[in-house]
């Protein structure tokens, strides 16, 4: 378990407003056979927006298998995550996607994948998402 606070500072054109978030995850990581690891990520955000307060709820799953190829690992995962919101009282948001994280010499990982946002209360309501995250490791 983790929590952790965020600011975000109004946007500079003034079309988005000052938001002080508390964030709060559990994460949950379950083996099954053939080396197979799913992680069930929960996640509240407490949030306030110009005053007001919201809070959001947000449950993503992942399936995952790790490979060894020539001493590098690597990750094929799939995930799913659904997003309930207070201010419009709905499950609101879902999103799936694919990606494959590789290890880059203990230090750094990879994830290149696709991403489908589908939103209810949002213009357009699909995005489709390929996008690069990359995660540096700092160890004694």
């Amino acid at each position: 378990m983790n929590g952790g606070y965020v600011y975000i500072p109004p946007a500079p054109n003034g079309t988005a407003a000052v938001e002080n978030r508390g964030v709060f995850q559990f994460v949950g990581r379950f083996p099954w056979p053939k080396s197979f690891i799913s992680t069930d990520r929960n996640e509240m955000d407490l949030r306030w927006i110009s005053g007001s307060f919201y809070w959001r709820y947000r449950n993503r799953l992942t399936l995952q298998r790790t490979f060894t190829i020539h001493s590098h690992e690597i990750t094929p995962l799939v995930f799913g995550e659904l997003q309930y919101y207070s201010k419009y009282d709905s499950w609101y948001r879902n999103d799936y996607g694919a990606g494959v994280r590789f290890t880059v010499a203990k230090l750094a990982e990879i994830l290149p994948y696709y991403e489908r946002e589908n939103t209810t209360h949002a213009k357009p309501a699909h995005t489709n998402a390929v996008g690069v995250s990359v995660t540096f490791f700092f160890r004694d």
